[in-house]
């Protein structure tokens, strides 16, 4: 971007002043609670251990594993949590994982210059031959050199490193920054302005990283699909120092003073422009070498200009966190202060945006929040106001568009600190300000509870009515890295779940029974504040005969960390038959008194029963995996003991005395159900069959992956050789393919990915066993048929002369009915003998469909004996296994043996992405599991179904689209997957810093040119993107629109949008078929609960037809208002074929689901900010253009899991470390 006028009275002293103003006028808010500082080294891992902490120490104490470059949490001694948010970072995480406080002073290493902690990975030349610069980004380099030959050794001061006379009369000085670094030609002279080599400076550029030229003069350094670093375009200042008329400022104290003009002018330096500097636009060239030529503006090298003159291209590692506006449009180069109110040099009006990040703040309390600023310099000498707004999003960084929301004031306060003279207390110190009040708590809050991941405020002159931008007295300059956003916070407690009532778990649909007359109670009490501590206040009610119910004396309260089970003391008054109610309050500390209460559980004491308990000997190591428990009865009359999974238990096992050990017991051996904490029922029966219950409750391991896996499936960088390679070579032996009858048919599964295909005469193998068939395992495929007239393999694994196990499909009678079905089995055979059938098999009936991907899985769990049929993801039939028998030979994909010399059941089709494990599976291998689960192990199981990613467009190397026809490197969006696909952007379409977390793509229906001059401002646009596959890669490419996704199977998308409006129908992500779309994912209006407006919705179209067609819609239920239009929101739309589903997601979270019959294949391109729709009269168009910003797009082919929607949302919020 082109820098423009220069800032006015810069200050030239920074003293700190420990009192804040308060506003008696037009301000909101009160006075807060003053917020101390944490004395160093004074911090605790989690926010229980913090809490605790600060109140023995009467200190204020971090909460170390929320911290991040730009916030921190802290526990305060009298209870509370503080959030605090800053827009440049003050933290750097170290390789070893510990963190230091930023420090951009540079120091020698004797090899290289450093400073001493930065966020970006920066190094600076010592001296002598190499690089000036270099800068390191997820181990990428990008390199800058100084082409007129070996530095000096360089002068260091603070962040500025100075190599002298680089040239006749001119020094080259580098500076770090907090996110990069600048390098800087300082022109000392006329005569150095002369030199040819200063009129043309050229910079070698160097590393992984090649330098891409925008149309604007921004450059961009990518290696791959990483953005090492970028550069607005480049600027020049002069030294002028012009005189500025005094102006009529506000009455100071005296009543003779007047505030502003008159006092020092702050001079220009490396760093930036003085306030009356002239400045100029530097022009930028990369050679056909790649190198770097800077063009300066002739005017000023001229001999009238005031020397020295400076020269800079300021390098970032990713985008700036705060931005200032100008009503001209015009650029500052100085970025160290944030400018408010009419500049008094030229009379330009200025603005200042902060986005604070929020991720933290997700779903939490806010009790209260304000934003504290530090004033450096004011026109005034005394208090004049500045409003605070909640704030649209920035449309770029340094410099966003004038035209950036104010959505809506939410403080104002008045301030002071001249310091250019004039004042009768000249120079005022610099001044803290607190902009606080309700509304700035409201905003906060309505941010946490959308889970928004940053808030943008932002600053201006200007009241809501329109009046005094352009008054001089509110002209005023603010420390950017002083702003803080702070806020009083909690997390509410979940309902406590996972009642037992004196170690017997309760149960939401019947009444439990307890053997004891003083029982106790325990239950798990959630909060997202971990290890925050939750009181529980207990209550139990006692049933009359009537039905009424009473209170009884409850036990005395208890407190436990969140997130742990806790137990109440053993109570007194329960009578033998009668019927009891227990519930729990779970409470927050003191202040914020927070509270959930948990569902009642209902029990009956009856002390007949025989007495029942569990006891592990051996925990199973994961879900899937065996373990060993033992009931126990000391009754002496118990007949039988019964155990499972849920309260109506089903196995039984025989009850045996043991010598010197009263009662009965039994050792079962059991295999885990699901993911996280799961429960063992158990019962004693006597033999007067009074029942006896009891249960036991154990979180296992995370689940083991398979122990081998094959994709046989190939994309641009992954070979055949690759999708035969075992993706799992250390855990059961490394297993690679081999075998014939095997061809590679492209667009089976994914859209130009070629995959495996059997031709019904082959098959693939191993060399060696892969799992050990006398234990649990289970194997796992994608398969699509080409026809259904015989009996095919998918995976076996064979002995001698047959297969143990056989995943197949079947074309045989196997529900008895007299007719074939077209069956996926799961079958096993009991001997290793030629020509031997199914013993027994699982089979899932009517289940295959020729020409269909389908997800089948077959599995045998060795503690029950069971084979188990599963398809795409529900488990179908099961039943009895034969004798085990371990198959040492080969596992076999596409065919099985039936005796030592043949093979038989060919697989005509495909198979991709099979796994292979030695443990059997659960349901939560296929829904995954969210960590906010009840029973989860607090960690976002994705699960065992891993859609593949298609397509990742994050526009960090985009390249806006000026001008039609499009230039060279210009008007595209490379794929930051592994796919040869770009979005081929249109006339129009912006790119700029803007994005979600760095660049980002900005649409509008008028083409982004600010410049009136420019012969395409205001021009009207349809701004979007389309897909586009290179028909030639290498050399010179030839595009074509392509598709990305299979519309016909299952699919995802997902993107971070902004919207400029919350009326305007608008679409983010479509793909085209010939008449319509195949989905719309975006903003549509709806009326929900009889409120009509614009909600976000995703649709699916029933076929390609222009009359016949039907939508089915899911709408998320919240309308959308302009207090939206600021924030990124993660939309992410789910359609699962085999489920027969759709889903859409915001932020993260389920929203809407919908049941749906079955889609179609939308041939066209996947379309980014439009889509196409055809009318009953025939006539198609592009329509639903969409409004705002769109940035990290990711496309899969397959159906997400809420784990993995949630992770995906987790993975893209906005990093703040």
């Amino acid at each position: 971007m082109l820098r423009g006028e220069s800032v006015w009275l810069r200050g030239t002293a920074a003293v700190l002043m420990a009192a804040a103003v308060l506003v008696p006028a037009e301000a909101s808010g009160a006075a807060l609670r003053t917020v101390p500082q944490a004395e160093p080294g004074t911090e605790a891992l989690d926010e229980g251990s913090a809490l605790r902490r600060a109140a023995a120490t009467g200190d204020r104490v971090e909460v170390a594993g929320e911290r991040t470059e730009y916030s921190q949490l802290f526990a305060e001694p009298d209870g509370r949590l503080t959030f605090e948010s800053t827009v440049e970072p003050k933290r750097v995480r170290r390789a070893d994982g510990s963190w230091q406080d930023a420090d951009l002073t540079l120091t020698s290493d004797g090899g290289s210059v450093r400073p001493r902690s930065s966020v970006a990975d920066v190094r600076f030349s010592d001296g002598g031959a190499g690089p000036l610069a270099t800068m390191v980004k997820e181990g990428k380099t990008f390199t800058i050199g100084w082409s007129g030959g070996d530095l000096p050794e360089p002068k260091l001061d603070g962040d500025s490193a100075t190599y002298g006379e680089v040239l006749p009369g001119v020094d080259l000085v580098v500076r770090a920054t907090p996110l990069g670094f600048t390098h800087v030609l300082t022109v000392k002279s006329a005569a150095a302005a002369a030199n040819p080599a200063v009129r043309e400076v050229r910079f070698d550029l160097g590393g992984d990283a090649q330098v891409v030229r925008s149309p604007d003069g921004g450059l961009t350094a990518v290696a791959g699909d990483t953005l090492v670093a970028r550069a607005d375009g480049p600027a020049m200042w002069d030294s002028r120092k012009q005189s500025l008329p005094k102006a009529a400022g506000t009455r100071a104290a005296n009543k003779s003073e007047v505030a502003g003009g008159g006092g020092e002018q702050t001079p220009s330096t490396p760093a930036g422009p003085g306030d009356t500097a002239r400045v100029a636009p530097v022009t930028t060239e990369i050679t056909p070498a790649g190198d770097l030529v800077l063009k300066p503006d002739p005017a000023l090298l001229s001999p009238s200009s005031t020397y020295p003159v400076f020269i800079d291209p300021p390098w970032s590692k990713s985008k700036a966190r705060w931005a200032y506006a100008t009503n001209n449009n015009s650029s500052n180069t100085d970025v160290s202060r944030a400018n408010v109110g009419r500049n008094p040099s030229g009379g330009i009006l200025y603005r200042s945006f902060f986005e604070f990040p929020t991720t933290t703040l997700k779903d939490k309390h806010i009790e209260s929040a304000y934003v504290k600023m530090k004033l450096d310099h004011s026109w005034s000498c005394t208090p004049t106001a500045t409003h605070m707004y909640h704030a649209g999003a920035l449309s770029a960084t340094p410099r966003t568009k004038w035209s950036t929301s104010l959505i809506k004031r939410v403080a104002v306060a008045e301030s002071h600190a001249n310091e250019a003279g004039g004042c009768h207390d000249s120079p005022q110190q610099d001044m803290p300000i607190n902009f606080t009040g309700s509304d700035v708590t409201t905003m906060l809050r309505q941010i946490a509870a959308k889970g928004t991941s940053a808030v943008t405020v932002g600053f201006s002159a200007r009241n809501p009515a329109g009046e005094y931008e352009s008054a001089q007295d509110r002209w005023k300059r603010w420390y950017p890295g002083e702003a803080k956003l702070i806020a009083d916070i909690d997390a509410r407690p979940g309902p406590p779940h996972s009642m037992q009532v004196s170690g017997v778990a309760c149960n939401a649909s019947s009444d439990i029974r307890v053997g004891v007359t003083n029982p106790s109670f325990s239950a798990v009490f959630p909060d997202a504040d971990k290890g925050q501590p939750i009181k529980g206040t207990w209550e139990w009610i006692e049933q009359r005969p009537d039905g009424s119910w009473f209170d009884k004396t409850p036990p005395p309260p208890t407190s436990t960390a969140a997130g742990t089970r806790t137990s109440t003391a053993p109570v007194t008054g329960a009578a033998d038959g009668r019927r009891y109610r227990v519930r729990v309050k779970a409470t927050d500390p003191a202040p914020y008194g927070l509270y959930s209460y948990s569902p009642p559980c209902t029990f009956v004491v009856d002390t007949k029963v025989p007495p029942v308990t569990v006891t592990e000997l051996e925990r199973p190591a994961g879900p899937g995996k065996p373990g060993r428990y033992k009931i126990t009865s000391t009754a002496t009359d118990v007949s039988s003991l019964r155990y499972g999974w849920t309260e109506a238990v089903t196995s039984t096992a025989t009850p045996v005395t043991e010598p010197g050990v009263a009662g009965k017991s039994a050792t079962v051996t059991v295999t885990a159900p699901k993911y996280g904490v799961n429960t063992l029922y158990a019962q004693a029966i006597d033999a007067t069959k009074n029942t006896g219950y009891a249960s036991h409750e154990f979180t296992v391991a995370r689940p083991s992956p398979p122990v081998a896996r094959w994709s046989l499936e190939t994309n641009p960088k992954v070979t055949q050789t690759a999708a035969l390679a075992d993706g799992q070579p250390t855990l059961a032996g490394n297993t690679p393919l081999t075998g014939t009858g095997v061809t590679w048919n492209d667009n089976a599964r994914l859209v130009d990915a070629p995959a495996a295909t059997f031709t019904g005469a082959g098959s693939l193998s191993t060399q060696i066993p892969v799992v050990d068939t006398t234990k649990s395992f289970a194997v796992a495929t994608w398969a699509r048929l080409e026809q259904t007239s015989s009996h095919q393999t998918l995976i076996s694994q064979e002995g001698t002369h047959s297969a143990r196990f056989q995943l197949v499909f079947r074309t045989d009678d196997r529900n008895g009915d007299g007719t074939k079905d077209l069956s996926w089995c799961f079958g096993a055979r009991p001997a290793d003998v030629d020509n031997a059938d199914f013993a027994a098999a699982a089979c899932a009936v009517n289940t295959a469909v020729a020409g269909r991907w389908t997800h089948v899985a077959g599995a045998y769990d060795a503690p029950t004996n069971k084979l188990q049929a599963w398809v795409d993801g529900t488990l179908k039939a099961e039943t009895d296994a034969p004798p085990a028998w371990n198959a040492t030979g080969p596992l076999r994909l596409g065919a099985r043996r039936v005796t030592t010399t043949q093979l038989s059941d060919h697989l005509r089709g495909n198979l991709a992405d099979v796994h292979i494990y030695d443990r059997a599976l659960v349901p939560h291998d296929f829904t995954g599991q969210l960590a906010t689960d009840e029973d989860s192990s607090g960690i976002n199981e994705p699960g065992i179904l891993q859609p593949t990613e298609v397509g990742r467009w994050n526009f960090d190397t985009a390249t806006s689209c000026p001008n039609e026809p499009a230039e060279p490197d210009s008007c595209e969006a490379p794929d930051a997957a592994a796919w040869n696909r770009r979005l081929r952007l249109t006339y129009g379409t912006a790119v700029d810093t803007a994005g979600h977390r760095g660049y980002g793509g900005l649409f509008n229906s008028t083409h982004y040119a600010e410049d009136p001059d420019s012969p395409n401002h205001g021009a009207k646009v349809r701004a979007y993107g389309h897909s586009q596959v290179a028909t030639a890669p290498g050399g010179q490419q030839v595009w074509a629109d392509s598709p990305v996704l299979r519309t016909d199977q299952s699919f995802s998308v997902s993107a971070w949008v902004q919207i400029d409006n919350a009326t305007s129908v608008m679409t983010a992500v479509a793909q085209k078929g010939t008449n319509q779309s195949a989905f719309y994912l975006g903003a549509r209006k709806s009326t929900v609960d009889g409120v009509t407006g614009l909600r976000f919705e995703a649709m699916t179209t029933s076929a390609d037809t222009t009359a016949s067609e039907t939508y089915t819609h899911v709408i998320a239920p919240d309308l959308l208002t302009i207090d939206d239009t600021p924030d990124w929101t993660h939309l992410t739309f789910v359609y699962d074929s085999g489920a027969k589903q759709q889903r859409l997601y915001i932020n993260g979270a389920l929203k809407k689901t919908a049941n749906v019959t079955g889609s179609w294949h939308a041939n066209g391109p996947l379309l980014v900010g439009n889509s196409y729709y055809t009318d009953n009269a025939g006539s198609g168009g592009y329509t639903d253009q969409w409004l705002g910003g769109i940035d990290d797009v990711s496309v899969y082919q397959g159906a997400l899991t809420s784990a993995q929607v949630r992770n995906l949302h987790d993975d893209q919020a906005v990093a703040e470390s």
